[in-house]
């Protein structure tokens, strides 16, 4: 028993002696190891250190940066860029701690040395749903038809029968689309309207068309139809991104809080933060000055309340973006039933590209040409806290003549819950030279300075009033200046009641006069999804009243529209009835007529049908159906064999039903954007 003991003994000091030395040796000697750094119990990352001990030695500047990169401040991260490769840290100007119980790094960082941490209002639905969206279906079209029955008695044009078909056809994302018009009683029947070939390059945000083509204008640039080819760029191809500028604010917190969001009174997101510094991004802003408030209401029920303004422009495009559109063909024009492509006006090539600086600055130049005939021209829009300014360039050149054109505005739209911060403010002014010309077949401009201003202030909650005014400086001393005025009084009642007051009168260099004046009242019944409003136009002594009756949108419940209207040279009434189906939109029309002079009595009216045959092809599968007309994208269900014998109805963000099983036991959704998930 004694031998056993002095063993046991024995080994106990063996042990305690090799632990003893172990411990001498690490505390003697530097070891170089991995050790996480923590902000109170959040994990900031690892950090290389060398230890001795109870100390820690140095910290390796690469990993102790890379670490707390996304944590700082730019500012504060600057600091600890000019510290030396192994940093002492009795050098470092954070206040770090060593726990060598736990084996680590303890950091409390002030709130003036974090970073913010973002906050993005507008929620990503392209990453959410990109993964899970469908494919378009490799080939599929509709065809949108509306069909008019119409008849009138003797004393007007004979009964005739119409037909506008609207079709598209997608051919592996190649979409050709086509507009044609039937009217029985024209000489020339069938009237081909617009037709055109579209290929879109969606990740690009670019369109393609070839065909009939209405290019997008910038500055004094002319606005023409062309028969020929362009190049855009489209950002309705990608409905979730943001192109224009949104707001961005910083904000500090310093206990966990309820953060509302407002921007100019409404409600926008609300969430609960930790304490920290952060940054609301991607806020949607209106055109103007934008009132943001962000109330943080902590666990006690402090509030803390933040205060922005922010001014964006709807012609603004964000820092990076860009738009253009190039165009080249030859000018088209509508007339007795036929569209007439004018090949001896000359091939007409029009382009402009801008680009955004900045989310306050953006800036475009533009050109166009007709024979010998050019302009060019440039544009520019800044943002600011006391409004937008644009300021904009022309001339315009041909063999003989040379002119320009200058512009500048200025535009103050107020935003905010309160009415007094809702007043707006538009400034304009115009300079042409004698020379100076739009298109090839314009003439010189008799004003050479034109001034324009509008006012809007709210005098009241519910009273709004505006004011405007233009003054014309005509060149020719034997002509008069050309000026004018107007007014407008709107008042809101009985929450959504509305009555407005125009009142305008203008004179031309002849010394002509124009005077306007009209009265419009629109009321509407609570409860309910009818509305009458009422419009009389003193200039013409007319007086029109109109009686709506909404079904908003909703299957089977008819939508009614009924109208009376008095002039001095007649007395007409008008029903307007149309009933919204699966299968589409079916109603009629009847109007009767007093004419004064001769004592005539006319009548006429109509029946219609709206509606559109829609197919799909997929995978080997072919489906198609009958349904409403369909505006732009469309979704067709095709249920499996043991749903055919069931009626089926889906609605998606309408609070009816927008979709029953339709003739081929399809169900169709006809309401999407392009490109829509």
């Amino acid at each position: 028993m004694n031998k056993l003991n002095s063993a046991v003994l024995f080994t106990l000091f063996f042990l305690t002696s090799a632990l003893s030395w172990s411990q001498t040796n690490w505390q003697n000697e530097a070891h170089q190891v991995e050790l996480p750094v923590y902000d109170g119990t959040t994990h900031l990352g690892d950090i290389k250190a060398s230890v001795m001990g109870d100390k820690i030695q140095w910290l390796d500047k690469d990993s102790f940066l890379s670490t707390m990169r996304p944590h700082l401040k730019a500012d504060t991260f600057k600091q600890l860029e000019k510290l030396p490769s192994q940093i002492s840290p009795s050098t470092l100007p954070l206040p770090l701690s060593y726990n060598p119980s736990e084996l680590r790094l303890n950091l409390t960082l002030e709130m003036s040395d974090r970073s913010s941490g973002e906050v993005n209002l507008m929620e990503n639905f392209q990453h959410r749903y990109e993964a899970e969206a469908l494919d378009p279906a490799p080939f599929a079209g509709a065809i949108n038809y509306r069909l008019e029955q119409n008849w009138a008695n003797q004393s007007l044009e004979a009964d005739y029968f119409g037909g506008q078909f609207n079709s598209f056809l997608n051919m592996n994302t190649l979409v050709l689309e086509s507009q044609t018009y039937y009217q029985s009683n024209q000489d020339q029947q069938w009237f081909r309207s617009d037709t055109r070939l579209i290929k879109d390059f969606e990740r690009q945000q670019v369109r393609i068309q070839a065909g009939d083509i209405y290019p997008q204008i910038q500055g004094f640039m002319s606005p023409r139809p062309l028969g020929g080819v362009s190049v855009a760029r489209n950002f309705s191809l990608n409905p979730y991104r943001l192109p224009y500028p949104t707001g961005a604010q910083n904000f500090t917190l310093n206990s966990r809080s309820m953060v509302k969001y407002f921007v100019n009174g409404s409600l926008i997101r609300s969430e609960y933060l930790m304490a920290g510094n952060y940054t609301a991004k991607d806020i949607p802003l209106n055109n103007g000055l934008n009132t943001i408030i962000i109330e943080a209401t902590d666990d006690l029920g402090q509030k803390k309340i933040f205060i922005f303004r922010s001014s964006s422009s709807i012609n603004l495009l964000n820092r990076g973006e860009s738009r253009f559109d190039l165009s080249h063909g030859v000018p088209f024009l509508d007339q007795n039933f036929k569209r007439e492509y004018r090949d001896a006006d000359g091939k007409f090539t029009t382009g402009f590209f801008q680009y955004g600086f900045s989310s306050i600055f953006s800036a475009s130049v533009y050109g166009q040409n007709q024979k010998d005939f050019s302009i060019f021209g440039s544009e520019v829009i800044q943002a600011t806290p006391i409004g937008n300014f644009s300021a904009g360039y022309a001339s315009s050149m041909e063999p003989e003549n040379k002119g320009d054109a200058q512009s500048l505005s200025y535009q103050l739209i107020g935003q905010g819950s309160q009415w007094l911060m809702s007043q707006t403010l538009g400034l304009r002014y115009e300079h042409r030279s004698e020379e100076f010309k739009t298109t090839i077949l314009d003439r010189s401009s008799v004003v050479q300075n034109n001034y324009a201003a509008t006012y809007t202030l709210p005098l009241a909650r519910l009273l709004t009033a505006s004011i405007g005014g233009n003054y014309g400086d005509v060149r020719d001393n034997d002509l008069n200046d050309r000026y004018g005025f107007d007014s407008t009084l709107n008042l809101r009642f009985y929450e959504n009641n509305n009555i407005s007051l125009f009142v305008g009168r203008s004179r031309d260099e002849n010394r002509n006069w124009s005077d306007v004046a009209y009265l419009f009242l629109t009321i509407a019944f609570p409860g309910s999804n009818d509305f009458v409003s009422t419009f009389y136009d003193q200039q013409q002594k007319a007086t029109k009243v109109t009686y709506i009756k909404d079904n908003q949108n909703r299957l089977y419940h008819p939508k009614a529209v009924v109208q009376a209207e008095n002039n001095p040279g007649f007395q007409s009434g008008e029903v307007d009835l149309q009933v919204p189906t699966p299968y589409g939109d079916f109603g009629g029309r009847i109007n009767g007529a007093h004419m004064i002079a001769g004592d005539q009595a006319l009548v006429r009216g109509n029946v219609r049908v709206n509606s559109a045959f829609v197919f799909a092809y997929d995978e080997g599968e072919m489906g198609a159906g009958i349904s409403r007309p369909i505006n732009n994208s469309f979704i067709l269900f095709k249920p499996e064999e043991r749903l055919k014998d069931q009626k089926i109805s889906l609605r998606s963000t309408s609070p009816f039903p927008e979709s029953e099983s339709g003739i081929f036991k399809e169900l169709t959704f006809n309401n999407l954007m392009a490109y829509q998930y």
